[in-house]
């Protein structure tokens, strides 16, 4: 199984190994999802197209994200 097959608890603690951002759109302003680096939570599965809903502990609103890819089990690999 790889690792983008893998679905992690909620609840599981993350690390971000990328940074994530928004491209601008009519509706709103570019953003940053989550800066390489930053810690964070997976709050869900149900509808995420990239395997996980996740979020950093600075934002209060989930996102998408592809475990092994974009973030990694905080300790993994360290």
């Amino acid at each position: 199984m790889s690792k983008n097959e893998i679905l992690l608890p909620i609840g599981t603690r993350i690390r971000f190994i990328k940074s994530l951002y928004g491209d601008a759109t009519g509706d709103s302003p570019a953003r940053v999802y989550a800066e390489k680096g930053e810690l964070g939570v997976v709050t869900g599965h149900y509808g995420a197209p990239e395997g996980h809903w996740v979020k950093t502990d600075n934002w209060p609103h989930a996102f998408g994200a592809e475990y092994g890819t974009e973030f990694i089990e905080e300790g993994e690999g360290l």
